[in-house]
């Protein structure tokens, strides 16, 4: 009886628990399926936690690549300074600045270092080893750049003016805003192996290098920056300057004066009698002009006379041989001969004379007189900057080259929130070609907007790159600089 039973039972058990599993299965899963249709977010929420998600990863990403950067970029090697002893500097060249030298190997970098603030001992017949002589030294930087530029090789005598000056001079090979502002990072990368403070750095530049280093001088900041700065491979330190010292920065491009406010215009005619009032306290005449003038009429020749009459009505007939010349006619063709013949050469006896022709040339190409000289101060008035583009044809560049200086890249950056250096020096040659009086105006006005002090000049009858009222551009820009850490410039 006892085996039937339990062979009845077990069937009976088995269907219950198979029935008991599905149950269970069943209820597991309608369980875990329904908290998903209930806490499931919408399309655009899932968007958006991807997008956070994926920034997130980008962010640690690039601080990855960035402590690899560290730990890879090497610092300055302190046992290979060479030293020229004309000058007393010390100097290193081919530093790389940054690991991205694979396709551009001009991206290293020169220290030209007086030799009073390295303690130095002498390691083979080329290299010594160095130190830093005062901890507490204040000493600017200055970094020259050019576009494009290869690294120096050898030593650059043109840091003369500046070692001299107790500056450090810095020379870095490159051809992009990222390239130059790697260099000041590398520098500050170094900051403990070098003389002064890394943090007084100042850059210059002239022409298309004059509005690269005005970039340089901007820091827009951002993970798009950093992104590119890791990508060069650049050190992890600040990329921001002091100062920004720049020649003929605003070029290309021809101004649409019509259309220009009413505050443009006065900006323009600030500039330009402030420029014109620089150029008459310190000219000399006569005066070499850069343009030539034909603004006086051909002076009659004496003994010819005008027939009155007859068929030579009108025209010039010569005095007979046996006529007696008139010393005083003879001395007053002369002067006017001499005087149209020096102007045809650009040659002015006085401001006078000078002003008629900048009024003549504007009238000649559709203009009018635009400037009012007062001979008894000897003081000119401009009436409007509208006489300047029609006598000089101003922003009407003459090549591609010109066209390519990137003003409208710096107002852009500006534009975009990025901050500029304190100090700014810019001096424009107003009578260059490819000189642009509306950019340059533009870029002086957004740059004090940004709060930047600007030294701004534009130099009347200059058409030089380097364009400076006197002086060189070396002794000025040292001047300047010493001038920000004296604290006579705020």
């Amino acid at each position: 009886m006892k085996p039937t039973r339990l062979f009845l039972i077990l069937p009976i058990a088995a269907i219950a628990l198979n029935s008991c599993k599905t149950t269970n299965v069943e209820t597991v899963e309608t369980q875990t399926e329904q908290p998903e249709e209930k806490t499931a977010d919408p399309p655009e929420e899932k968007i958006e936690k991807i997008e956070k998600i994926e920034k997130i990863e980008k962010i640690e990403k690039i601080e990855e690549e960035i402590e690899e950067t560290e730990t890879a970029l090497k610092k300055i090697d302190m046992t290979k300074w060479r030293y020229n002893e004309e000058d007393g500097v010390f100097f290193q060249t081919g530093i790389e600045y940054c690991l991205g030298t694979k396709d551009a190997p001009y991206r290293k970098i020169a220290f030209f270092v007086p030799g009073t603030l390295f303690k130095a001992k002498k390691n083979s017949a080329d290299f010594y080893t160095v130190e830093v002589a005062d901890e507490e030294a204040e000493v600017p930087y200055v970094m020259r750049i050019e576009k494009p530029m290869k690294a120096a090789t050898v030593y650059e005598r043109k840091s003369r003016p500046f070692t001299k000056a107790g500056f450090v001079y810095v020379l870095a090979g490159g051809e992009s805003v990222e390239d130059f502002k790697s260099a000041v990072k590398y520098a500050r990368y170094n900051s403990e192996l070098l003389p002064g403070t890394t943090e007084r750095f100042y850059v210059m530049g002239e022409g298309r290098s004059g509005a690269l280093a005005a970039m340089v001088g901007l820091e827009s900041g951002g993970s798009e920056s950093e992104r590119k700065f890791s990508e060069l491979g650049a050190a992890r330190t600040s990329g921001e300057v002091a100062g920004i010292a720049s020649w003929s920065t605003s070029a290309g491009g021809k101004t649409d004066w019509q259309n220009e406010s009413e505050a443009q215009k006065n900006a323009q005619t600030k500039i330009l009698q402030e420029s014109l009032d620089d150029f008459l306290s310190a000219a000399v005449f006569p005066f070499k002009a850069s343009f030539t003038s034909d603004r006086l009429p051909e002076p009659e020749k004496p003994g010819e006379f005008k027939a009155a009459g007859g068929i030579l009505d009108g025209k010039k007939t010569r005095r007979p041989k046996r006529g007696i010349p008139n010393p005083d006619e003879e001395a007053e063709y002369k002067r006017k001969k001499e005087k149209r013949d020096g102007e045809l050469n650009g040659i002015f006896e006085a401001p006078a004379d000078y002003i008629a022709a900048l009024n003549h040339r504007s009238k000649k190409n559709g203009g009018g007189d635009w400037i009012i000289f007062d001979e008894e101060s000897g003081k000119a008035k401009i009436t409007t900057a509208e006489g300047f583009y029609t006598s000089m044809k101003n922003g009407e560049a003459e090549s591609e080259e010109a066209l390519q200086i990137p003003t409208a890249d710096i107002m852009k950056m500006l534009e975009g929130g990025a901050a500029p250096a304190r100090f700014f020096r810019i001096r424009e040659g107003l009578f260059s070609s490819g000189f642009n009086l509306q950019a340059a105006a533009a870029l002086k006005k957004a740059l004090e907007k940004a709060g930047a002090k600007v030294d701004f000049k534009a130099v009347w009858e200059s058409g030089r790159t380097d364009a400076e009222i006197s002086g060189g551009i070396e002794e000025n820009t040292i001047e300047w600089i010493n001038g920000i850490e004296k604290g006579t410039i705020r």
